[in-house]
């Protein structure tokens, strides 16, 4: 259904209230005492000179765990020129002190306890003899600057004070209520604005084998460029706990989690962690971690040091060994303590908890929870649709390939009137849906036809070729038959198959009038299976990278010995439960993908995977969906690392340059873990001509543009940077010299750039909110200059989307009258191209359709509680229901050239989400997504260790457009 509005849980100040403080009491981390802190570390870590850092982090996340009720301001040594802490009830002067004497110790672990200067330091941390550490510290709730670029900038530190006020009067009000059901909201403890969380937990199952999960809220504090006044954002979410049986498996396996990194456990208990304080208001978050040396799972407790331990509290949080039996152990108060492990995607087993809610619950949680910020916020006003036609012209027309069966009634054994009256009307019913049906597939067989005339024309295009090559590496006939039939569909070609049963090896033929695909597909042997087999532990180090570069090298060497020459591979991978270990744990340390991968580049070759689904496992098929249609996705996607791509065709008219270039730029980003001994940040461009369907790529490394599938197998042989680039302050060098080197090139044409603030802002500090400024740019450490003195026909668009950070809100479209009971409305979802009348005339939404492949719900649906259908049917919660919501993605047009309308290039940028293969949507403008992949395929997902926050990453897959499905840690 189309609606004419979007409301979002945006919130901004209300204009008839004249001001907001608040009174707290705040810790400033004493001048001596920060002295003594860097003298530690300088000594502990043996640097010399200036080195000023200050492992903040570290110490707040012992805050989180013992004294949730803390708030850190501070993330890094430069803020502790501020307070450090905010809180209503301050924790006694002694106790504080004990904290950071516990940290200075955990700081110098591992050091010569004899070390004069170090024990200098710790005699500065003189307790005793200090004068109080709290004050008294008077808050202006809507202090704010307004940038060079006219966009509000509230003072830093209340992007963590204002959302924890707004959510301790969340969880103050009247607890949530629908049909009977109460739910009740605790705020917890987190270093991002402030959430709430749905506890006790809601039970899904049977009460032999349920499920637990929470819903959660989060409170974000955000701007939008050019907008005079911040935003509250309210987000809605689940969290769901681990369920981990007595007695089923063997106790060893329970917490099945990569080296190196941990799983969130929130604690609840009625009593305080530290002698002579209070009971914490919030539930604490603390981390749990497998050490594969001793085959255990212990307390992340301030490192080697093991803080917390030595101040006492380690022994009151919840025991290990009673959580390794059953996970459910303290969901109910053991010894006055709650707990609950967090589930993640990257631990093995499923969760009959599906993520998402529905609009109208959405819609009825985050108006509920909107009330507590009366009277000093007003829900910001409706989305309305800025151009109703807002779609591209689509070269593929959409072919429908099923058809409902159309069943006859049968003929009476008798001949009463009655009957055969209503048996005449049933069989011409039925013969008229035949005919409706029999048009229906005349028209899909036409458009059949086309869509695989554009297939055959793009392919050679692309490709500059005539013939095609593909090897395919296969493990099972049905996969082998199943990609070969998604070719033959998608190219509506005449098929020759040459086989040799005896040795696996099969070679098609598809003859496609102006241009031929040879598949020749062949045993995929050894290369599939995961790395570190025959009783190896799985650890991290120089075995793993070993076994890493044994497997691309035998990739190589299988490559290299096949007849035939390719350029793109497809090859089958087990299913997901094989690459976890024999302690039960996932495996991006024996995924063998991205070691397959960097052997096909060494080989010449471009890879894309596939992995047949699990029979047995609902939640994974509910995305993935048959084998057919994920054979339909990997041959798709294959030709696409090759460069064969459709581009979206705009109705914005005269007012875009007929040869406009597009060129996106992306930050190749992989965080520094366990597995990968430094961190990447490596810049990449990719540029689509007009008028031409190959697509070109660059990295800083490369002179001039590269095909597409040149610069896959470039970054898949990517190491980690070099010393060039092993600072920040290089990053953002170099970052900037590849933008200006790459637009110089282009500055006598009309260019189109593209960039994601999310992605590229670490590193790019122009695209940070309180940076920007209309219609100039600056590259790095450069002067703010005209855009036209970069290039007289250059236009720039930034994009963002919720990502981790929640940075657009939650939305929904409201399907009722304004004067409806909270408990009678409804909403439902919707796609458009958006924008708020009261807003900066630079900043548009763009929300895609929801995913056709997806199961279709009733927009009721319910998870924490009865509902009635749309057929007003009472039914019970749906915990089951697979829900996500097509995400808000918001459009800032930055740079324009004179005359130029702002709204022209929103919806262009829009549009070219919309491109003749994924109706439904991509997940960012085409030449974005395509760098974005590029990134993808150096380090698969797959690869990565499972991070902290389950919020921040998943490896479910990310439907295009839309929310990832993922769990929130």
């Amino acid at each position: 259904m189309a609606y004419d509005h979007l409301r979002t849980a945006a919130f901004v100040p209300n204009p008839e209230v004249a001001e907001y403080h608040d009174l707290w009491q705040a810790f400033t981390l004493p001048q001596h005492w920060r002295d003594a802190v860097q003298d530690v570390v300088r000594i502990a870590w043996n640097k010399s000179g200036t080195y000023d850092y200050i492992p903040v982090s570290r110490f707040n996340r012992v805050v989180e765990a013992v004294v949730p009720d803390l708030v850190h301001v501070a993330s890094n040594a430069q803020d502790l020129n501020q307070p450090w802490f905010y809180t209503k009830h301050p924790i006694p002067t002694n106790i504080m002190g004990r904290l950071l004497l516990e940290w200075l110790k955990d700081i110098a672990s591992g050091t010569k306890v004899g070390n004069r200067q170090i024990q200098e330091g710790f005699r500065q941390f003189d307790v005793a003899g200090s004068r109080e550490l709290w004050e008294p510290a008077p808050v202006n709730l809507w202090e704010q600057e307004l940038s060079e670029g006219g966009t509000a900038q509230p003072a830093k530190r209340l992007h963590r004070l204002l959302p924890d006020i707004i959510a301790d009067r969340i969880a103050r009000q009247t607890p949530y209520e629908f049909q009977g059901q109460r739910v009740e909201f605790l705020p917890t403890a987190t270093d991002r604005g402030a959430e709430l969380m749905a506890w006790p937990p809601l039970k899904h199952g049977s009460d032999k084998k349920p499920y637990y999960f929470s819903p959660v809220i989060r409170v974000r504090l955000h701007t939008v460029p050019f907008s005079l006044v911040p935003r509250l954002y309210l987000d809605s979410g689940i969290r769901r706990w681990y369920r981990w049986m007595a007695g089923k498996q063997n106790n060893q396996s329970m917490f099945r989690i990569p080296e190196g990194r941990g799983v969130s456990v929130y604690v609840r208990p009625d009593h305080p962690w530290i002698d002579d304080t209070d009971a914490p208001r919030r539930m604490s978050r603390a981390m749990i971690d497998w050490n594969s040396r001793q085959r255990e799972v212990s307390w992340r407790f301030g490192g080697s040091g093991e803080m917390l331990a030595r101040l006492g509290a380690a022994s009151r949080f919840p025991d290990l060994t009673e959580l390794r039996k059953d996970s459910y152990a303290y969901l109910d108060n053991r010894d006055g303590t709650q707990a609950a492990v967090t589930h993640g995607n990257a631990m093995s087993g499923k969760h009959n908890v599906q993520l998402g809610f529905s609009p109208t619950e959405r819609l009825r949680l985050l108006e509920w929870a909107g009330r507590a910020l009366e009277p000093e916020y007003v829900q910001m006003g409706d989305l309305g649709r800025a151009v109703r036609n807002d779609k591209p012209v689509f070269q593929v027309p959409k072919v429908q390939r099923t058809f409902p069966t159309v069943e006859f009634p049968v003929a009476p054994d008798n001949d009463d009137a009655e009957t055969v009256a209503k048996y005449t009307k049933e069989l011409a019913a039925a013969e008229k849906k035949l005919l409706a049906q029999q048009r229906a597939k005349d028209k899909a067989a036409r458009n059949s036809e086309a869509a695989a005339e554009a297939w055959r024309l793009l392919l050679s295009e692309a490709t500059d070729r005539d013939e095609v090559r593909i090897h395919l590496l296969y493990e099972s006939d049905e996969v082998r038959e199943a990609i070969v039939t998604a070719a033959r569909e998608c190219l509506d070609a005449d098929c020759d198959v040459t086989e040799d049963p005896a040795t696996g090896r099969f070679d098609y033929c598809l003859d496609a009038d102006t241009v031929v695909v040879r598949i020749h597909a062949r045993p995929r042997g050894e290369l599939g299976q995961p790395l570190l087999t025959g009783g190896s532990t799985p650890t991290a180090g120089k075995v793993h990278d070993a076994a890493k570069q044994q497997r691309a090298e035998d990739t190589e060497r299988h490559l290299a010995s096949l007849a035939e020459d390719s350029e793109l591979v497809f090859v089958e991978l087990p299913n997901r439960p094989d690459f976890v270990d024999d302690f039960g744990r996932k495996a991006g340390l024996r995924d063998p993908k991205q070691a397959i991968r960097r052997g096909a580049a060494m080989a010449g070759k471009v890879t894309q995977f596939i992995t047949p689904p699990q029979v047995d496992d609902d939640q994974y098929d509910a995305v993935d969906g048959s084998l057919s249609s994920r054979a339909k996705s990997s041959w798709e996607d294959g030709l696409r690392a090759i460069g064969v791509r459709f581009i979206a065709q705009h109705t914005v008219g005269d007012a875009i340059p007929k040869e406009l270039n597009q060129v996106a730029f992306w930050l190749i980003k992989k965080n520094k873990t366990t597995l990968n001994k430094r961190d990447q940040y490596t810049p990449v461009a990719v540029l689509i001509r007009p008028g031409s369907q190959r697509i070109m790529a660059k990295t800083p490394d490369m002179t001039g543009w590269r095909t597409y599938p040149e610069v896959l197998r470039h970054v898949a042989l990517m190491l980690e940077r070099g010393e060039e680039a092993d600072s920040e302050t290089k990053q953002k060098h170099i970052y900037a010299r590849f933008i200006r080197t790459t637009l110089s090139d282009l500055r006598n044409e009309p260019t189109l750039v593209l960039m994601a603030a999310d992605n590229s802002r670490q590193r790019w500090d122009w695209l940070q909110d309180g940076k920007v400024q209309a219609d100039k740019l600056q590259l790095g450490s450069g002067p703010v200059q005209r855009l036209s003195l970069l290039g007289s026909k250059l236009r720039v668009v930034r994009v963002r989307r919720g990502c981790g950070n929640y940075e657009t809100p939650d939305w929904w479209a409201p399907d009722h009258a304004a004067d409806t009971k909270w408990e009678d409305r409804e909403a439902g979802l919707t796609a458009g191209f958006w924008h708020q009348v009261d807003d900066s005339d630079r900043v548009y939404y763009s929300v895609a359709e929801k995913n056709e492949n997806l199961s279709k719900a009733d927009r009721r649906t319910s998870k924490m509680s009865a509902w009635i259908s749309g057929t007003g049917k009472l039914r019970g919660p749906q915990a089951q229901a697979n829900l996500p919501q097509p995400t808000l993605m918001e459009i800032a047009v930055t740079g324009l050239q004179e005359a130029d309308h702002p709204q022209d290039w929103a919806l262009f940028a829009h549009q070219q989400r919309f491109v003749s293969e994924h109706r439904n949507g991509l997940g960012w403008p085409l030449a974005l997504k395509l760098a974005e992949d590029i990134g993808d395929y150096a380090y698969p997902a797959a690869e990565e260790e499972m991070p902290e926050e389950d919020a921040a990453s998943s490896d479910q897959p990310e439907l295009d457009g839309f929310s990832e499905l993922r769990d929130v840690s």
